[in-house]
């Protein structure tokens, strides 16, 4: 191995903070305290993992793009 990082063009990744969501949808941090809030499509952002800090309930639903191509 020559120490380089390949990806392949099939290979997706989309990442968003939690602070990027807060601004795209206008969520307020301190508003999410005692509500239950639902991150579809849950992804590798940080989002969930932070929403779950602040709010009562956080639920995550990620659909594996992956497994979907290789049905």
């Amino acid at each position: 191995m020559d120490g380089r990082f390949e990806v392949s063009d099939s290979f997706l990744f989309v990442d968003r903070t939690f602070q990027e969501y807060c601004r795209l949808f206008g969520l307020d941090q301190v508003g999410l305290a005692g509500r239950s809030v639902l991150d579809c499509p849950g992804g590798p952002g940080s989002f969930s993992a932070v929403a779950s800090q602040l709010a009562d309930r956080t639920v995550a639903v990620f659909s594996d793009e992956y497994a979907w191509r290789l049905a």
